[in-house]
């Protein structure tokens, strides 16, 4: 007996493979911005000591967060 995986068309196994990895890339961009929150506390007693370390770290986490996504949702609503 066939498994029901091999049953699928292949275009909906595209589709499937599509909305998982933009399941994927969101969570990876939510988790990205939920440790930023953090990093956010160091950002003010870096930049009174003179560093901008964590400014630069926060915002280039903040922004690769956003693009990871951003590309989660458009994977997600191109695989409906």
């Amino acid at each position: 007996m066939p498994h029901p995986e091999e049953l699928r068309p292949l275009s909906v196994e595209a589709a499937m493979k599509r909305g998982r990895m933009g399941l994927v890339l969101l969570t990876i961009g939510w988790v990205l911005i939920l440790f930023d929150l953090l990093a956010l506390l160091f950002v003010f007693a870096g930049l009174r000591s003179g560093s901008k370390f964590y400014l630069v770290w926060t915002i280039i986490q903040g922004a690769l967060g956003l693009v990871f996504i951003l590309i989660g949702n458009r994977k997600r609503r191109s695989a409906a």
